[in-house]
């Protein structure tokens, strides 16, 4: 008998929409992040995305520069009809302005909740053929 006593793999997360896949991505939100009405911004885009049933976003610090800020976009439950999954980075003029991340979260709340518009979409129409 074998017993894995790994303690690094990740758990599980319910209800959230948004992932930090580890903590160098907190490391770089707090270096990034300067003023309060960013603060609040971002913890509004995370509030919405709790509500968003179908899309997940999972954020990583690049392993290049460390500075950057990547993601993945996916469904959290993929079947044969849905299936979607994309990756997106930070371009490098947003750290080597020093700007917010901000915009770059906005952006891939913008594509998660597109995706769960289309997504709820197609699941009417599919409950709606009686063939």
């Amino acid at each position: 008998m074998q017993t894995n006593l790994n303690c690094n793999c990740p758990k599980p997360q319910f209800g959230m929409a948004i992932h930090l896949g580890d903590n160098n991505v907190k490391r770089v939100l707090k270096s990034r992040i300067k003023s309060l009405k960013d603060v609040e911004i971002i913890n509004d885009i995370f509030k919405k995305q709790e509500k968003n049933s179908k899309v997940d976003i999972r954020l990583f610090a690049d392993k290049e520069t460390g500075e950057l800020l990547s993601a993945n976009v996916y469904l959290r439950t993929p079947d044969a009809l849905n299936d979607f999954h994309k990756y997106y980075s930070e371009n490098i003029f947003s750290w080597l302005f020093n700007s917010s991340p901000v915009k770059f979260i906005k952006k891939l709340a913008k594509v998660a909740d597109k995706e769960e518009a289309g997504i709820i979409k197609k699941e009417e129409i599919l409950n709606k053929m009686n063939f």
